[in-house]
């Protein structure tokens, strides 16, 4: 079992490694950031100045690597969007994070066992029949169509939840 956990902890640390690399070459690929940060009167000097202090002049495996190293300590660098450290608007967003997370969690798991007990004991019922659909097609719709029709009922036809962000806590906060 120790060789199992070993073996996959191994695993998982090549798939994050090429997952990462992936998403890096991927955003490499988008442009030049410098020429967005950049004002449209900057001179070539000083793009390349910005460009020399931001990084990017080094070949994009270097970039990696050095992105990489300081991940694996916990520093994401700045946002180049908002100029606010990365980690620093990760834990910003993480209470409202966590907070969907816990609802959705305790939410399926009060729906879903009491209904996954009332199917295994009516076996080729009505009821069966139509929890096994309901999963079925659950499981079958694309996530973001799934999620447009739950925004549109909830937020947009019975006013409920508010169609983005949290809202003010109160029922039916559109």
């Amino acid at each position: 079992m120790f060789r199992y956990i070993i073996r996959r902890l191994l695993q998982s640390v090549v798939v994050v490694a090429g997952v990462t690399l992936l998403v890096f070459v991927i955003l490499y690929q988008t442009g030049d950031p410098v020429a967005l940060m950049a004002s449209p009167d900057a001179t070539r000097e000083e793009v390349q100045a910005l460009r020399v202090a931001l990084g990017f002049d080094r070949p994009w495996y270097e970039q990696y690597w050095s992105f990489a190293k300081d991940a694996v300590r916990g520093d994401f660098g700045n946002s180049l969007r908002q100029g606010q450290p990365v980690f620093t608007l990760i834990m910003a967003r993480l209470p409202a994070t966590l907070s969907l997370a816990a609802t959705a969690f305790v939410i399926s798991v009060v729906v879903s066992i009491p209904i996954g007990i009332l199917s295994a004991t009516k076996r080729n019922s009505i009821w069966d029949n139509l929890t096994m659909g309901g999963a079925l097609l659950g499981q079958s719709l694309p996530v973001f169509f799934l999620g447009v029709m739950l925004i549109w009922i909830f937020a947009g036809q019975l006013g409920w939840l508010p169609s983005f962000g949290r809202g003010d806590g109160s029922l039916g906060s559109t």
